[in-house]
Order: structure tokens, then C-alpha cells, then sequence
């Protein structure tokens, strides 16, 4: 499988300590990587997590963040990865909403994740992602800023997938793009059984390359996600696949869900094998700005967010890069937030939202961004 990004972790440790050192191993490991097993799209960075209300000093944080921002540009990281957190209900002060605002608005290159990991952090949470997001919203005509702003309730550690990505250690992830895997051996594949063995093999062979790279410069190698994502602006889309394994359309009747179910089963068989680390989601994602059949059936509207609600329960990554309309209120956002919360923490699965709130854009226009990993489609009002 194509490697979609190598994806980064730094301890706080690591960083304020002993800065220099860190990153130089990084790129001692991205080296070897990019020989061993090839180079992937993008090389990414998540550094250690930032809580917005129990900080010993944040704006000492925040500093320390700028600082470690531009040391992985200047190592040619693309993108890089501020989790917080919320470790009470307590109100986030507006104040710190309007630095995380600043701070995506400023660094164009910078990622940002509201990590929720129980059901006290949910209403304070989707409370604050709804008023971080339309702050984003107004500070760019395109809404192209909440692209790199996201909530995730009950996220595993070290997910290689931006922005839903967090973990407390020095070392390693990688997605694996399985799309283009699976289309192939599908077509030669006499059964599903047949398929996950392939797929067992291929991710086994992966993972001891990945696993032999950190270990030679004893940087740990978390593991993989092999998620079914999308890639836009190509023929890579996942609703075109799920349609053609066992015929079910999007918006055409019944049977789509139920093919989600059993891809996430194929996606997940190889879990069994004890040589073979996951991390991440390891799921369907049904991102809409990032596939091209599923964001033209957005525009229709022959998919709504409630139907992705619905497909959340047995599929990837929640509600993610869907287009809303400016005047989209701040309560509605908020509230679907809390309605992936309740799935997340109920089924006991990683899900997130991000939305993509276009402030000058209402109900039925069309978006216009132009980035390598985002396509376009018309925006809806909540």
C-alpha cells in the first residue's frame, strides 16, 4: 500500500528539553522510511497536548507551539498538529477561544484538534469547537481555515489522520492508502475471506518494515491506520467502492449501510494478527469534500449529514469536512457535535466533526476551494 502520510508524536520531554535532538531523529527516520518503504504524501507532526483550562502556563505552551511550528516547516514537515483538551466543565475562557482562532488563522500550515475523551468534557466541548469554528468562519471569505480544525470524541491515541491525531509519547504512525489495494484484489479475489488474508499479508509485511526503521533508532513505531479514505480530485472515491462491492448506491434504496458494515469488517480483520499494530480509525471514511461521487451526491442532496450521522455508526471518521452555509447558527453546529459524541461514546468508537462553515456562501451554492486534498460541492444550512 501507497504510505498517505508518516505521521509524527513528541512528548513534552522531548521538546523542551532536548528539542534539537528530536528532530533530528525525525529526519534520521523519514530517510530511512522514504528507502525502505517509499515516500508518502505528506509527512506530518502532532505535538503534545494543550489543556484550555488547566494549564500551568499556557501562554508558555503556545510559545513553545509557535516555536516547534516553524522548526518542522524548516524541516519540511507540510503539516503540524496542536491538540487540546478540556478537563472540566468548566467554561473556556474567550480569551483562549480567540488565540486557538489566531493561531489557525495565522500559521497556514497548522492543524488544530478539540480532543473530548469522556461524556462530561461533550456540552463544554462541542460548546467551544461551535464558537471556534464560526470565529474561523469569519476570518477567511473561503472557510478554507476550519479544513484544519476539528473535534474527536473518544480518539484512540497516535491516529496518523489529521486533525483527529494526539499522543503523549516520542515515535511514529503511518496511513496506509488500502483504497487502491482493495479495488485491485477485489477483482481477483474469489472471496471475502481471500481478501482479508491479502490484506493481512500486505499490512504484515508493512508493519515489519515500519517496525525495523524504529527500532534501529529506537523510536518507537506506534502502528497503522489503513483507513478507506478518499483521495479528490482523482478516481480514488470510496462511495464509488462501497457501490460497486455488492451494488448498493448512495440514495438509491437500502443496502448501503450495510455494505459500510461489511468493509469495516474486512478493514478491521486483520487486527487478529498479533505481529500487526493498529492505530486510529482503521474504518470507512466518508468525508465529503474529500470524495468526489460522495460530495457530487451532497449536491444533489441525495446524502444528508443526518444520513452520515446514521452511516457513523458502523463507518470511519463521523461527520467530517462537510460544507455549511454561513448562516448556519453556532447552536446547530453545536449541537451535531454532540449527537457524534453520543454515537462515539455509546458503540465505543473513535468519531469526529469538522465542518466547513463558508461564511459568504448560503444554502445551495457552490464552494470554490483548490487544494490537492479537498474538491468542492455545494454548502447546506443546519
Amino acid at each position: 500500500m501507497i504510505p498517505r502520510s508518516y505521521t509524527f508524536f513528541a512528548s513534552k520531554n522531548d521538546l523542551h528539553l532536548n528539542g534539537d535532538k528530536y528532530f533530528e531523529k525525525t529526519s534520521e527516520v523519514i530517510s530511512l522510511l522514504n528507502s525502505k518503504y517509499g515516500e508518502s504524501r505528506t509527512v506530518r507532526l502532532t505535538l503534545p497536548e494543550i489543556s484550555l483550562d488547566n494549564s500551568e502556563d499556557f501562554d508558555s505552551d503556545i510559545s513553545i507551539l509557535s516555536k516547534c511550528y516553524q522548526k518542522a516547516l524548516d524541516l519540511n514537515f507540510r503539516w503540524i498538529n496542536q491538540p487540546f483538551t478540556i478537563s472540566s466543565r468548566a467554561l473556556v475562557e474567550p480569551y483562549t477561544l480567540n488565540i486557538i482562532s489566531n493561531l489557525i488563522t495565522k500559521h497556514e500550515k497548522l492543524f488544530a484538534l478539540l480532543n473530548i475523551s469522556n461524556l462530561d468534557q461533550v456540552k463544554e466541548g462541542a460548546s467551544t469547537y461551535a464558537k471556534i469554528n464560526k470565529s474561523l468562519s469569519r476570518s477567511q471569505t473561503l472557510g478554507f481555515n476550519n479544513f484544519r480544525f476539528g473535534i474527536g470524541f473518544n480518539l484512540s491515541k497516535y491516529t496518523p489522520f489529521f486533525p483527529f491525531s494526539y499522543g503523549s509519547n516520542s515515535g511514529f504512525s503511518v496511513a496506509l492508502e488500502s483504497l487502491d489495494f482493495l479495488k485491485k484484489e477485489l477483482s481477483s479475489s474469489n472471496s471475502i475471506s481471500e481478501l482479508e488474508v491479502r490484506l493481512k499479508e500486505d499490512i504484515n509485511k508493512s508493519s515489519k518494515i515500519f517496525s525495523q526503521v524504529g527500532d534501529k533508532f529506537s523510536f518507537p513505531y506506534f502502528g497503522s491506520d489503513w483507513s478507506l479514505a478518499p483521495l479528490p480530485n482523482s478516481d480514488n472515491s470510496v462511495v464509488d467502492f462501497i457501490s460497486s462491492f455488492e451494488g448498493n448506491d448512495l440514495g438509491a434504496g437500502g443496502g448501503f449501510l450495510s455494505s459500510i458494515s461489511k468493509i469495516t469488517a474486512l478493514l478491521k480483520s486483520p487486527f487478529s494478527d498479533k505481529d500487526i499494530s493498529p492505530v486510529g480509525f482503521n474504518g470507512v471514511m466518508m468525508s465529503v469534500l474529500e470524495d468526489d461521487a460522495l460530495a457530487k451526491s451532497f449536491s444533489l442532496r441525495s446524502v444528508t449529514v443526518n444520513d452520515l450521522l446514521l452511516y457513523s455508526s458502523v463507518c470511519g471518521c463521523g461527520l467530517d469536512m462537510v460544507p455549511l452555509s454561513g448562516d448556519t447558527s453556532e447552536i446547530s453546529i453545536e449541537k451535531y457535535a454532540e449527537d457524534t459524541a453520543s454515537l462515539a461514546f455509546r458503540l465505543n468508537k473513535p468519531l469526529g466533526v469538522r465542518f466547513m462553515s463558508i461564511s459568504n456562501l448560503r444554502e445551495g451554492q457552490q464552494t470554490s476551494f483548490s487544494h490537492d486534498f479537498v474538491n468542492n460541492s455545494s454548502v447546506i444550512r443546519l
